[in-house]
């Protein structure tokens, strides 16, 4: 037990003896990723505010306002659902909250940059 803690407390000598460990630290810590500073990635496609908003109040029973924004899957599932009058609701408040929504949050919350 007393010399594992000698060890630790002698750890500056371990690291002389381990020279490649060391560098390996250091390789990793290296590595750089992209950072983007308003989080927005440049990749995202780009789509309009206005015209998801439109769509969305105006054919939102379909949710073609979905299918634009690139939600393929609630697309689908607005359509399923487009005899009940369920989707037609949602897709208006959707496409009041996409009108009055700030840019940065819409494009934040839906993966699109803005045209």
């Amino acid at each position: 037990m007393l010399r594992l803690i000698r060890e630790y407390r002698n750890a500056d000598s371990v690291e002389k003896n381990f020279p490649l460990r060391r560098q390996r630290r250091r390789s990793r810590s290296s590595f750089s990723r992209p950072v983007y500073v308003s989080a927005i990635n440049p990749a995202w496609p780009k789509k309009s505010k206005e015209a998801a908003g439109i769509l969305a109040i105006f054919l939102g029973g379909l949710g073609i306002h979905k299918f634009y924004l690139g939600k393929v899957g609630m697309g689908i599932l607005y359509l399923l659902f487009c005899w009940t009058g369920i989707p037609e609701l949602a897709g208006f408040i959707e496409g009041i909250i996409y009108l009055c929504s700030d840019d940065e949050n819409f494009q934040l919350k839906h993966h699109v940059r803005l045209k």
